[in-house]
């Protein structure tokens, strides 16, 4: 009889990547960050729909990207403010135009 040593299952938590925030991270908070980076995966997944919401914080998260409660919590908030940013981003690089020379210009 062979002896073997089961190694333990990685759970998806510690094996997931910090969620990557494609945007000046200035305007985010220290808190704002950390919400972004470790659970970035879970709000994009939970805002396309492709996550069910489990818990209170959750459920309400997902009323909030659909524009049925208004953002309060720092999540949610952070969330929202991620989105505004990207977009922003988007915009400017779809017109071929730097978004930092344009903040700068506005100094």
């Amino acid at each position: 009889m062979r002896n073997t040593i089961e190694k333990p299952r990685k759970t998806r938590a510690k094996i997931q990547k910090r969620f990557h925030i494609d945007c000046y991270p200035y305007i985010f908070s220290d808190e704002e960050l950390e919400i972004l980076e470790s659970r970035g995966h879970d709000l994009k997944a939970l805002a396309a729909g492709k996550r069910k919401a489990i818990t209170k914080e959750e459920q309400l998260f997902v009323k909030v990207c659909k524009g049925q409660a208004i953002a309060i919590s720092v999540m949610e908030t952070a969330w929202k403010k991620y989105l505004n940013r990207h977009q922003i981003f988007a915009d400017f690089n779809n017109k071929g135009e730097d978004y930092l020379q344009y903040l700068i210009a506005l100094r």
